[in-house]
């Protein structure tokens, strides 16, 4: 992706005519705005290309909204707030131009994170310009009017100079916690202390230090959690998992985007039986594993447990050199970076992600797919491997090689395709 800067060779030419002709020319000329890290879609999400409602998409109809929890912004931007309303949830049969025929499905009580400038609520966006806000889901949480349920979430919003290398710029914490005047922020580290708090809603900005793994939010006898969920006992009643070593989670096998956005990895840790570790691909900023929103400048991290790692039962071990997944995913149709990514690349929809766990005596892994050959190298610590194609793979297999220390090769074959 081309990035270009301002030039001031005109302005450098204008000067040799002299002191007056330069003031001239700077006056009459205004400088170029520079160009867009990533390109932005601000159209409605909830909408088709045609401007009809996505039957798709959970629609909103939005009652008694307002700006509350105002908060400086610690870079001197737009201050940070959030806008709470009532709304009916609405879902459509098939696209309609109105929301007239909509069959109400609940009533919720909304908070949805945005930037104040002026008296307009918006967001700064990928672009890195402030923009109207909409209604936009990663921002928006919302809980049933009737019987609210506490709501809280953590995000950090990025700067994309690079979309392939975009930083964490801070840490911001909010949601509802209905009836309760007062929130404080714990076990997160930069985020911790008092947030703000206004009709039922909190708010907390910080810096980039923070971490969802053990935070929590309390207030008015209210406390809610920030970390993952655990896994439901259907699952940990029929697999073992292993237990970290705190303090050893990092993430591992980095392979580029074939879009050109942030790279992906597996988190790995070590763990107390001496094994390590191995969760899926996530994407990673910073060194960190998490979700990117690209169009946002928003980055969710994500917290290793050993639930999230592959069950003990599927380890590798002498006779299977390597536990392999297949992972197919798509990217959301609104994004910008990555509709023009597809154009200049030459990308095919979708993607797929080709990853495993590897015995510590495996050195290299050749992954042979109908479209490449490659061959990969065991990380240090979780001895895995991870290749990210674009496009789905409707058929054909995966062989992959794993060769051992001593000579010996081991070989799968995993069928791809749905």
């Amino acid at each position: 992706m081309k990035r270009r800067s301002l030039l001031a060779a005109a302005l450098a030419a204008g000067a040799l005519a002299g002191a007056a002709g330069a003031a001239v020319h700077a006056q009459d000329t205004p400088a170029p705005a520079p160009a867009p890290a990533i390109p932005v879609d601000l159209s409605d999400p909830a909408r088709l290309p045609d401007g009809r409602y996505s039957p798709e998409r959970t629609q909103y109809r939005v009652h008694d909204a307002r700006i509350v929890a105002r908060v400086a912004d610690p870079a001197g931007g737009p201050a940070w707030a959030l806008r709470t309303f009532n709304a009916e949830r609405l879902a459509l049969q098939r696209p309609a131009r109105t929301l007239d025929g909509a069959r109400v499905v609940g009533r919720d009580r909304c908070v949805q994170l945005g930037r104040v400038q002026g008296d307009t609520f918006g967001w700064i966006y990928g672009d890195g310009r402030f923009h109207e806000l909409g209604i936009e889901d990663q921002l928006l949480q919302c809980t049933a009017a009737k019987r609210p349920q506490v709501q809280a979430r953590m995000a950090f919003p990025l700067t994309i100079a690079d979309p392939a290398a975009p930083h964490i710029t801070g840490s911001v914490v909010w949601g509802l916690l209905p009836g309760t005047h007062e929130a404080t922020v714990s076990g997160s580290g930069a985020a911790d202390g008092a947030a703000a708090v206004e009709d039922g809603a909190f708010l907390r900005v910080a810096g980039p230090d923070a971490h969802p793994d053990g935070a929590t939010v309390t207030g008015n006898g209210h406390t809610v959690k920030l970390g993952p969920a655990p896994l439901p006992s259907s699952i940990t009643s029929h697999f073992r998992f292993p237990a970290l070593v705190p303090g050893t989670a990092t993430v591992e096998a980095p392979a580029p985007d074939p879009a050109g956005g942030p790279r992906w990895g597996i988190p790995v840790a070590r763990t107390s039986d001496g094994g390590a570790c191995s969760a899926g691909p996530t994407r990673v900023v910073d060194g960190r594993a998490g979700g990117v929103d690209l169009r946002l400048a928003l980055f969710f991290a994500t917290t290793l447990t050993g639930e999230a790692c592959r069950p003990l039962e599927t380890r590798p071990n002498a006779k299977r050199a390597c536990d392999a997944g297949i992972g197919y995913g798509s990217d959301p149709v609104e994004d910008a970076f990555l509709q023009r990514a597809r154009s200049e690349r030459r990308l095919l929809t979708g993607r797929l992600t080709i990853y495993a766990q590897c015995a510590a005596d495996v050195v290299r892994v050749t992954v042979r797919t109908p479209r490449d050959i490659r061959t990969l190298f065991p990380s240090s610590v979780g001895h895995v491997i991870l290749a990210v194609y674009d496009g789905d793979f409707v058929d054909g297999r995966v062989e992959l090689t794993a060769h051992r220390r001593h000579g010996r090769a081991w070989r799968e074959t995993l069928p791809l395709g749905f």
